[in-house]
């Protein structure tokens, strides 16, 4: 299935439709399947008599080439938001890992009964991006401004968006309670996490910690889901 965005860019996605439905944002280069962890979280929702949108970001897995930038991502969340409230949902839930939960907050309205996000970077995030890309990728993305990741590509603006997050814009919008799940059993989920207990969040919002989950929640995905599944019950039924 295709979820069209108003720049014409065609999104991959996979649907079940439901009264109440969790649309997923996956994280920074990844897909709607999210190594496995998506398509398993996905089931567990289902489970509960839920619906769940998942689509690949534009320039990602499926989707139509599009610069992987926030502002793209964004647009993109509004259009699979705007696709499942056409399907008739009359709740709605985001669920956003990593990056995406950055995206699933930019791109909140009030429509949104609640979010659960992972891995979440909910402040500035500072990457020594020469332990992710060679010397040649990143000299291009000097000269030129671009640089291709596998299939995935990236402009200055792409990198530069982690260190620029405003925590207070970011999460001044935000109405509805939201869980917040967090690991420490790796540099970047600790800093994650350390930034995340220094938020404000609306009424109602928690913060929990996944003791020894990595950035990824390999290993930890079971308390994940039944972490997701029990707020769900609570807060979109």
């Amino acid at each position: 299935m295709w979820i069209t965005t108003d720049r014409g860019v065609r999104l991959a996605a996979e649907v079940r439709e439901g009264d109440a439905v969790v649309v997923m944002a996956h994280g920074f280069c990844s897909d709607r399947h999210s190594r496995g962890r998506f398509d398993r979280l996905a089931d567990d929702f289902t489970d509960l008599g839920l619906g769940v949108v998942r689509f690949d970001f534009s320039g990602c897995g499926e989707s139509d080439d599009d610069v992987v930038t926030a502002a793209n991502e964004v647009a993109d969340l509004r259009a699979a938001l705007a696709f499942t409230r056409g399907l008739g949902a009359r709740r709605i839930a985001l669920h956003g890992h990593s990056l995406g939960a950055s995206i699933c907050l930019q791109a909140y309205d009030e429509g949104i009964a609640t979010l659960v996000l992972t891995g979440g970077a909910t402040g500035p995030m500072h990457y020594d991006w020469s332990e992710h890309y060679s010397a040649e990728q990143l000299d291009q993305l000097r000269r030129t401004g671009f640089m291709r990741d596998g299939r995935h590509l990236l402009s200055s603006e792409t990198l530069r968006e982690f260190e620029e997050r405003d925590q207070d814009a970011l999460l001044g919008p935000i109405k509805c309670p939201m869980l917040l799940i967090h690991g420490d059993g790796d540099p970047e989920e600790r800093e994650l996490l350390r930034l995340s207990r220094r938020a404000t969040l609306p009424e109602g919002s928690r913060l929990t910690v996944v003791h020894g989950a990595p950035h990824s929640f390999e290993g930890h995905l079971d308390e994940v889901s039944a972490l997701a599944r029990a707020w769900y019950r609570e807060h979109l039924r």
